[in-house]
């Protein structure tokens, strides 16, 4: 299963790619709560990326930068200036981490 995260994790991760292993893992014997968690342990950053901006990891280019555009403006530090300090502070964690997390999937789809 491992040599198979890999692969899917160097080709990109589709749902084609995560049912074809899940699958396997059924075969033998893995229950699918533990193929997850063992999924989320060697895929962690990768897919926590995609679940930042609430898209699946087979999502096309333009719905993850529309995506990313949207919440981008929803979150971003200019409109926050009727809200408290706490939730301000709360929005600039929340519009940085949608950075990261488009920044980083668009960097790895660059690679493939």
């Amino acid at each position: 299963i491992s040599a198979l995260l890999r692969v899917e994790e160097r080709t990109g991760i589709t749902q084609e790619k995560t049912r074809f292993i899940r699958n396997l893992s059924r075969l033998l014997g893995i229950s699918d709560d533990s193929f997850y968690s063992y999924r989320r342990q060697f895929l962690g950053v990768a897919l926590e990326n995609y679940e930042i901006l609430g898209l699946p990891v087979d999502a096309p280019d333009n719905e993850i930068k529309r995506t990313y555009r949207n919440l981008a403006a929803f979150f971003h530090p200019d409109g926050a200036s009727m809200l408290t300090e706490e939730q301000k502070q709360e929005s600039e964690e929340a519009f940085k981490a949608i950075q990261r997390a488009y920044e980083a999937i668009m960097k790895e789809r660059a690679g493939r």
